[in-house]
């Protein structure tokens, strides 16, 4: 059992936002659960490149021993449609 929020926000014509939130919870133990979030920006150049900024955010309330409760990742990437 999860639950998800998803936001999409379509700044112009060239520019897009998309913001997602997990939640996952363990039930078998209380106050064990997982967070994470995402925020990915697209920026359409031209017709052909595109530039995303992706972010994510990572937060596990009780991890393995020997790893940190929370990671982050930057992602950045051009693309071209053909």
């Amino acid at each position: 059992l999860n639950t998800k929020f998803n936001i999409v926000k379509r700044i112009d014509k060239n520019i897009e936002i998309n913001l997602s939130n997990g939640y996952f919870p363990n039930f078998e133990e209380f106050g064990d659960f997982r967070w994470k979030s995402a925020l990915d920006l697209k920026i359409k150049l031209n017709t052909k490149f595109s530039l995303s900024i992706n972010s994510i955010f990572n937060y596990d309330s009780f991890p393995e021993k020997g790893i940190p409760e929370t990671d982050y990742q930057l992602t950045n990437s051009i693309s071209y449609t053909f």
